[in-house]
C-alpha cells in the first residue's frame, strides 16, 4: 500500500528526475491540451468553443467584440480577432489569472478531458511551439512555458481531491514508481528514519 503522505519536495524531486515523462507537444494524442481543442466552456456566464475563445474575449473592453470572437469559427480567427480588440487597461495584470480560471473551467466541465488530464500525472507538460511564443510556451529550448505550468497546476488540484477522496492510489503508485527507480539511479538518496 502505498504512503498517502507524499511531500511537495519529493513530488518536485521527482518530477525533475523523471525527464523522460514529458508531454512537449499539444498535438495528436495530447492535443486535448491545447487552448485550441474544441470543447464548449461557460465562462463568466458566457458560452465559448475553446479557450482559445474564452481566453481572448476576456482582453475585450466593448461587448461586440466578445460576440464576434464568441461567433468565431475556430479558435485561429477568434485569437486574430483577439489582437485586433481594445484591451481591458488592466490586461498583462489579470491574463494569468484568466487563463488560470479558463483552463480550470474546461477541465472541470468536461469530464472526459479532465480525466485524461490526470492521466498525464505526473509527467511535465511543456506547450513546445514553433511560433516564438516564449511566455505562454517554449521555443528553440527558452521560455516560461506558463500555459504548461497551469495545465501542471490544474491537473495537481483534480489528483489531490482524487488522493483526499481515497481514489487516488494509482498517482501515488506512479511516483512511488518513479522516485525507486530515482534513488536506484542514485539521482538522489532516501531519507532514512533512525526512529
Amino acid at each position: 500500500m502505498p504512503n498517502s503522505e507524499v511531500s511537495d519536495e519529493l513530488v518536485e524531486e521527482v518530477c525533475k528526475y523523471a525527464k523522460y515523462e514529458q508531454i512537449t507537444s499539444f498535438r495528436g494524442d495530447h492535443f486535448f491540451l491545447s487552448n485550441f481543442y474544441p470543447c464548449k466552456i461557460i465562462f463568466n456566464g458566457k458560452d465559448y468553443k475553446t479557450a482559445e475563445h474564452a481566453f481572448q474575449a476576456q482582453k475585450c473592453v466593448l461587448e461586440e467584440d466578445i460576440v464576434k470572437i464568441q461567433e468565431a469559427n475556430n479558435p485561429q480567427m477568434a485569437k486574430r480577432i483577439g489582437k485586433g480588440v481594445k484591451l481591458r487597461e488592466d490586461w498583462e495584470d489579470v491574463k494569468v489569472d484568466l487563463m488560470s480560471k479558463i483552463v480550470e473551467a474546461k477541465f472541470e466541465q468536461n469530464e472526459e478531458l479532465r480525466n485524461k488530464l490526470i492521466e498525464t500525472y505526473p509527467a511535465i507538460l511543456i506547450e513546445e511551439n514553433d511560433w516564438n511564443d516564449r511566455f505562454w510556451g517554449v521555443c528553440e529550448g527558452k521560455g516560461k512555458n506558463t500555459l504548461g505550468e497551469i495545465l501542471m497546476d490544474v491537473r495537481d488540484k483534480f489528483v489531490n481531491k482524487l488522493i483526499d477522496e481515497g481514489a487516488g492510489d494509482k498517482y501515488i503508485d506512479r511516483l512511488d514508481k518513479i522516485a525507486r527507480q530515482a534513488i536506484l539511479d542514485g539521482f538522489f538518496k532516501p531519507v532514512i528514519s533512525n526512529f
